[in-house]
């Protein structure tokens, strides 16, 4: 049963494509893609600013001034699919309810759905693979949410395409 002239295939890749971009955006801006711990001082760290955390109860943030070139690779990676997915979200939403009859906006979805998952994972490959070492260090949540975003985004060019 489809509701509104839209198929519940549509919907389902509608509510996937939003769930992507909730994902993608609190894994984009948190700053706990990266948790270390010394002694009695904890750092979190994340796309956009570092934290540190005294056992005194203090904490201080900054923005990174310097950064090192593959932080501001993955920077614009996770920018890039950010954008991408808002770009399938806007044209999804005029697939379904405007040009229903046009096929090759479908396409186009498709296509920045799976380009965004590319970008996004191609930052993730790059901040994992320079971020320390994974014995002492420990990737942490936000790291976690921008893959399972990327994943929902691929999931959710499927159903455009059935």
């Amino acid at each position: 049963m489809a509701a509104c002239g839209v198929s519940n295939k549509h919907i389902a890749a509608l509510v996937l494509v939003i769930l992507a971009l909730v994902l993608h955006v609190i894994g984009f801006s948190a700053p706990y893609w990266y948790f270390q711990k010394f002694a009695k001082t904890e750092s979190y760290s994340g796309l956009w600013s570092v934290c540190v955390a005294i056992s005194g109860g203090s904490t201080e943030c900054s923005n990174g001034s310097n950064l090192p070139a593959w932080l501001v690779g993955v920077q614009a990676m996770e920018t890039l699919g950010l954008v991408l997915i808002v770009a399938a979200l806007v044209v999804l939403l005029v697939t379904m309810f405007c040009l229903k009859t046009k096929m090759f906006l479908k396409y186009i979805v498709i296509a920045l759905l799976i380009s965004a998952a590319v970008c996004i994972l191609i930052g993730v490959i790059i901040y994992g693979a320079e971020a320390g070492s994974p014995t002492t260090d420990h990737l942490h949540f936000a790291f976690a949410f921008v893959i399972i975003a990327a994943g929902v985004a691929i999931i959710s060019s499927v159903f455009v395409c059935i």
